[in-house]
C-alpha cells in the first residue's frame, strides 16, 4: 500500500517535483493521482495565499478558484481534471488585449478569473479536443497572484505577472504590469470559471 502526505505549505512547483519522484518509483498508477492533487494544491494554494486583492477576493467568494462539474456558459468548454467528473470552465477564445488589471476586472465583472499557469497548460495541450483556439498564437496573462516580482532590464525596472502560450503551451513568460516609465503590456486573456 502506497501512502504520502501532502503539505499544503509547500510551493506548488516543490510539490510537483515530489510528485514525479513518486511517479519514477511507483509507475503508471501515479499520473492520475499526481495530476489530481497537483491541481487541487494550485487551486487551494492560489486561493487561500493569492486571493488578496478585491477580484481574486471576489473570485475566491463566488467558488471559483474550487473545482466543479460542468456548468459551462456556451463559448467555454469544461476542462475535467484527471478524467473525473469535476474541473473547470475556459473560455474558448481569447479576448482583446488589455493590461493585466483590466482582465482581472473583466472576468471579475463576470464572476470569472483569469486561469493559473497550470490550469492554461492543462487546457492548452488539450486545445484540439476542447475546441480551444490561439492558445500558442501569443502570449496570454495566466495569473491572479497579487505577489508580483520586480525585475530591472536595461535600466528599466518593471514588475511582472505571469503570461503563457506564446508559441507552445509550454512558454512561460512574464508581462510588465508596472514599469518606471509607464509602460504597461496589453496581452490577450481568456477567463475561467
Amino acid at each position: 500500500m502506497l501512502e504520502f502526505n501532502v503539505n499544503f505549505q509547500l510551493r506548488p512547483t516543490v510539490l510537483l517535483n515530489r510528485l514525479v519522484r513518486l511517479n519514477k518509483n511507483y509507475g503508471e498508477i501515479m499520473k492520475s493521482i499526481i495530476v489530481a492533487v497537483f491541481i487541487a494544491v494550485i487551486s487551494v494554494s492560489f486561493a487561500s495565499a493569492q486571493a488578496n486583492d478585491v477580484w481574486s477576493a471576489l473570485a475566491e467568494k463566488s467558488g471559483a478558484f474550487s473545482p466543479h462539474r460542468n456548468n459551462c456558459d456556451s463559448g467555454e468548454s469544461f476542462v475535467a481534471i484527471a478524467g473525473g467528473n469535476s474541473g473547470y470552465c475556459i473560455e474558448q477564445s481569447e479576448r482583446t488585449a488589455d493590461g493585466w488589471e483590466g482582465a482581472k476586472e473583466t472576468c471579475g465583472a463576470l464572476g470569472k478569473r483569469l486561469p493559473e499557469v497550470a490550469e492554461y497548460v492543462y487546457a492548452c495541450k488539450r486545445a484540439a479536443s476542447l475546441s480551444l483556439s490561439n492558445m500558442t498564437n501569443n502570449g496570454e496573462w495566466v495569473s491572479n497572484s497579487a505577489q508580483i516580482e520586480q525585475y530591472i532590464s536595461g535600466g528599466t525596472s518593471f514588475v511582472a505577472v505571469p503570461t503563457a502560450g506564446a508559441g507552445s503551451c509550454n512558454t512561460l513568460s512574464y508581462g510588465a504590469v508596472g514599469t518606471n516609465t509607464g509602460y504597461v503590456d496589453t496581452l490577450t486573456f481568456r477567463c475561467v470559471s
